[in-house]
């Protein structure tokens, strides 16, 4: 018997580019002061706000991790960092 594909259970598909997406609009958020210095950033709702999974939330924030924009504090999550000094 061979299945077809209307027979396989519907799965959800991440957009490849949608961490892109988010991370874009947080850096935007943290440029503009919306999340100031020292705010959390929770993934959990990160991800809900973006109806998306907690990996692809989690990426979005390394990616400003990797611009300096965010750090991690072990037990205690992702914080937005403090402006470079001008």
């Amino acid at each position: 018997m061979m299945l077809t594909t209307s027979r396989l259970p519907s799965l959800r598909m991440e957009d490849p580019r949608l961490y892109r997406r988010i991370h874009a609009e947080l850096a935007a958020r943290i440029s503009a002061g919306t999340y100031a210095a020292g705010t959390r950033l929770d993934i959990g709702l990160i991800a809900d706000e973006w109806d998306t999974t907690r990996t692809t939330a989690a990426k979005a924030v390394r990616l400003l991790a990797g611009e300096g924009r965010v750090e991690f504090y072990s037990g205690m999550g992702w914080y937005v960092s403090e402006p470079p000094a001008s």
